[in-house]
């Protein structure tokens, strides 16, 4: 009779798992392991089930390597490295990426990364594992940077290699510009033409974009302006429910944010304005009491510091060095801000981090935050990026919205991106195991390490313990 309840409930938490957004019969274990034996039990669980069990069956029936029709390449785990494997994979499925790498010449990680990617892409018959060049391992910080710590690690490798990358395409920028500098006799002729480098968009990286943040104060609307801030990868908050989806978080992030007692310089001059108008208007009161009657000198210098606080405050100047004026220290007001960020150019390559890291108010100390998302092949990031004509000053409304066309749809300002590559983790903060699925040559591949598996996209897209997501811009 135990068994049948058991095999009834068991059947019925399955059918009610997506509708309820419960988590995975798996992680449901795991974490009541975690509740009875403490968080290394439920780690520990965490790391076993590291397949959901049609991944496990896919396995199984499917022999090693991909089976018929070849196998791309694996890559050797040579101690702790399966995060940088991971990211390794993934970035072998961009196109974007390869045409950068090519154009950065003599650089000796570029060079290097270029040739693991055409290995790691060739399909072939007999299975083939490869170990990456210290020039991208360890010149992007690597083994040499590992803090045992891979709850973040993935993401850091892939903003260190970036980082030499861009370096080395410095340095052919900088070669090219100087080859072109006209000479001591051309820079006296007047005659001769005037030598400029035009811009190639083919040295910026395809993983730079452009973010747009604004910060504001709700009390007196005063906004700095919008800054511009560049990025390679964003890392993206996660709700707090069992199972969200990639634009739950994409608006999470852009979502406007108040900050509470912040102190505002426009909000302190307008105090400042207030208490001189008080204190002259008190003056010119006749029911007033004359034992508190301003002398005319008192007033007159009230009158210039009123004038000097009116005319800064037409000149947006809210810092102004005004004699007898305090305006530091005590004498800041504080007020509720907001702030938003969106994005202002997209990049070629869009990589989403999902940040998983908690911290535990109880306890004090860090955990992983083991929330399924759900995340779709082809991403429409439209409402997330500024229109660049209608910006709004307004702290309290959003940077921009799409606005609607013909048809009654909304403006796609060019934002949909395709799904290329997927780094899981399994296990906890402190430690666990990266796997990447990423589609190349016509269908996706599982691969842990040295180990590849065909899969199908079903099985990436299953693949509810995201860390990070490669996407590429559609034309």
């Amino acid at each position: 009779v135990a068994a049948v309840v058991a095999v009834c409930f068991a059947i019925l938490y399955y059918c009610l798992s997506d509708f309820l957004q419960l988590p995975s019969g798996f992680d449901l274990i795991a974490r009541m392991a975690g509740v009875l034996f403490g968080p290394a039990a439920r780690e520990k669980l965490q790391h076993v089930f590291s397949t959901s069990p049609r991944q496990a069956m896919s396995k199984v029936v499917r022999k090693p390597f991909g089976g018929k029709g070849g196998s791309v390449g694996g890559l050797w785990n040579t101690g702790n490295t399966c995060y940088q494997n991971s990211v390794l994979q993934s970035l072998a499925s961009l196109e974007s990426l390869k045409s950068w790498l090519s154009s950065i010449e003599d650089g000796i990680a570029a060079e290097a990364l270029q040739d693991l990617v055409e290995e790691l892409n060739e399909v072939t018959e007999k299975p083939r594992v490869k170990t990456a060049s210290t020039a991208i391992t360890q010149g992007s910080g690597g083994v040499k940077g590992w803090m045992f710590n891979e709850q973040q690690d993935a993401q850091e490798f892939l903003q260190g290699l970036m980082g030499v990358l861009e370096k080395e395409m410095a340095e052919v920028v900088k070669y090219n510009k100087e080859d072109n500098v006209i000479g001591l006799e051309g820079a006296l002729d007047e005659k001769a033409p005037e030598v400029t480098v035009p811009e190639d968009s083919t040295t910026r990286s395809p993983f730079e974009g452009l973010l747009a943040q604004r910060v504001g104060c709700l009390n007196c609307g005063y906004v700095e302006g919008i800054s511009l801030q560049p990025f390679t990868t964003l890392s993206l908050p996660i709700p707090s429910s069992w199972t969200v989806t990639l634009e739950d978080c994409l608006s999470a992030f852009t979502a406007i944010e108040p900050i509470q007692g912040v102190d505002c310089d426009k909000c302190t001059l307008n105090a400042v304005q207030q208490r001189l108008q008080n204190l002259l208007a008190t003056s010119e009161d006749p029911s007033a009491d004359p034992s508190t009657a301003l002398t005319p000198v008192i007033r007159e210098t009230i009158a210039t510091r009123l004038a000097a606080v009116n005319a800064a405050l037409e000149e947006d100047n809210f810092t102004p060095k005004i004699p007898g004026v305090k305006l530091d220290g005590a004498h800041k007001v504080s007020s509720t801000k907001t702030k938003q960020v969106m994005i202002s150019r997209t990049p070629e390559v869009l990589v989403l981090h999902t940040n998983r890291s908690t911290f535990d108010m109880n306890t004090g100390m860090m955990s992983k935050n083991h929330a399924t998302v759900r995340f779709p092949a082809t991403l429409n990031l439209s409402k997330f990026i500024t229109s660049h004509e209608n910006l709004s000053t307004d702290p309290g409304q959003p940077i921009s919205v799409l606005k609607p066309v013909e048809g009654g749809d909304e403006e796609t300002q060019g934002g949909f991106y395709e799904l290329k590559a997927i780094v899981t983790h399994y296990g906890g903060h402190h430690n666990g195991h990266y796997v990447a699925y990423r589609s190349w040559a016509n269908r996706w591949w599982r691969i842990s390490d040295h180990d590849v598996n065909a899969c199908t996209e079903d099985d990436a897209l299953a693949a509810g313990n995201a860390f990070m997501l490669f996407y590429e811009r559609l034309s």
